[in-house]
């Protein structure tokens, strides 16, 4: 018995690792006219959410203004598993059934205000990368059998708000902006691992585990650039900083009858995460990074005789880091109850790259009305390769198509518009073993660590996709 209480414990620390992900890469981008135009908001970056694009746009503000939005995300997902159940349960032979995401709507909000003093303009705001940090999968299908999907996610749920501030200066034709932000984190996981070597997946043998946690304090800083070139033409340039989070929570495990999990929390004196871990709540701490992000932008306007604008478009180029990324720390507090000794950090890995993407916006504004018509395409690459496409992480390519609307009523501008984010359906096979791995695989703590049997549990079909509805109101005075 005591093998299999070793074996379950460092099972719920592998199982711990999906939640450090908690909904995937970026998702469009926020503010009402950045998402309407694709993100190719870099250069133009003329409201209050330009403390989130690049702060040098704060210089353009020639009167204080206040930008409250809000953008709604949907994310669609669907797996179909390969192959057939195994054992000797009633749904043996049975293909895997499609399992899909059941979540709604996702509500992202911001809200910036800027104030020009002195020939420096100054903002503070509330805001969040975009993404949509909730998965949740049925852990029992409707015949009984088990969710096919179970050792990569069944329940997660993430969020990272970043209260900021900010400052700009223009200087001749060249305008300097920079952010600094106080970031908060929070993410809930539930996904199974296996208590005991396990190739036929029997639930019996699984553990499940659930993790939650926070970090208050996650630093992080922007910088950017507007330069006027003349005729009508902007450069510009932006970067974000990396944001390192390091949760602090608890973590609690479910086994299988043939599996047991007894107490086993490490004393205070020995805590890496916090002190007051419990039999029923390990203390654990989950780290990994979100990226940093470079984009380069070039934007040409046309103007009337008055000089009012009445076109532009631009292109820009990012990088974000993701390769960078990849990798989680899960550090639990739990005593190995045969050595005597505190568990060892593990590693979970995503296979990620970096990212490049191409975004195309504009906007037009109407002679007859005060209406700005505006729309955007954009093109990501993928996060991860193919075969490490898995459901705890959306990391695959993807084609934006955005539109919208906005209409000026004196010092009031309201916006309303949308994006649809399209996907490649994708066909992950077994990829041959190699080392380093190409594949996410189930850990098995039964089996040495040089001598693990290969379970792979990605191969499958996946497809679905996003969509943005997104609104905001900027009042200037």
């Amino acid at each position: 018995m005591s093998l299999r209480v070793r074996i379950a414990i460092v099972t719920a620390v592998f199982s711990a690792a999906s939640a450090a992900r908690a909904g995937g890469n970026f998702v469009g981008d926020p503010g009402s006219q950045g998402t309407q135009r694709a993100g190719a908001f870099v250069a133009r970056a003329d409201d209050p959410t330009a403390l989130w694009y690049n702060p040098a746009g704060l210089a353009g503000l020639r009167r204080s203004a206040l930008h409250l939005g809000v953008a709604l995300v949907g994310f669609a997902q669907r797996f179909t598993r390969d192959g057939v159940y195994a054992g000797a349960a009633p749904w043996s032979g049975q293909p895997y059934p499609t399992v899909a995401h059941a979540g709604g709507p996702q509500a992202v909000p911001i809200a910036v205000l800027a104030v020009p003093i002195g020939g420096v303009t100054w903002a503070a705001g509330l805001l969040a990368p975009q993404g949509y940090g909730s998965r949740s999968f049925p852990t029992v299908m409707p015949d009984g059998a088990p969710d096919p999907a179970r050792y990569d996610t069944i329940e997660q749920r993430g969020l990272v708000a970043l209260p900021s501030i900010g400052a700009a200066i223009r200087r001749g034709r060249l305008r300097l902006g920079a952010r600094l932000s106080w970031g908060i984190a929070q993410i809930h996981s539930v996904s199974a691992g296996q208590g005991l070597r396990n190739a036929e997946e029997d639930p019996d043998r699984d553990v499940t585990s659930t993790i939650d946690g926070t970090d208050r304090f996650v630093p992080a800083a922007g910088l950017g650039l507007q330069l006027d070139l003349g005729g009508g033409v902007t450069l510009a340039a932006a970067w974000t900083s990396p944001l390192g989070v390091r949760t602090h929570g608890t973590t609690h495990s479910v086994a299988g009858p043939t599996v047991a999990v007894p107490p086993a929390p490490i004393a205070d004196a020995q805590a890496r995460c916090a002190r007051g871990g419990t039999t029923a709540a390990l203390a654990a701490c989950v780290s990994f990074n979100l990226p940093q992000t470079a984009t380069a932008a070039l934007r040409w306007s046309s103007a009337r005789a008055d000089g009012r604008e009445t076109s532009d478009l631009e292109l820009d180029v990012r990088w974000e880091n993701w390769r960078e990324a990849r990798d989680t720390v899960i550090v639990v507090d739990g005593i190995d109850p045969i050595s005597g000794m505190p568990l060892p950090a593990s590693v979970s890995r995503h296979g990620l790259v970096d990212v490049w993407s191409v975004r195309v916006g504009g906007s037009h504004t109407l002679r007859a009305a005060p209406i700005a018509l505006r729309a955007g395409v954009a093109w990501d690459s993928a996060a991860a390769p193919s075969s490490w496409r898995r459901l705890d992480l959306d990391g695959s390519a993807r084609l934006t198509l955005a539109a919208g609307i906005g209409l000026r009523l004196g010092k009031v501008a309201i916006d309303l518009g949308g994006a649809r984010l399209i996907s490649p359906d994708v066909h992950v096979i077994d990829q041959p073993a190699s080392t380093p791995p190409i594949q996410p695989d189930v850990p098995v703590p039964l089996a040495e660590p040089d001598a693990q049997p290969r379970h792979p549990f990605n191969a499958g079909r996946y497809a679905g996709g996003y969509w943005i509805v997104t609104t905001g109101m900027t009042v200037s005075w």
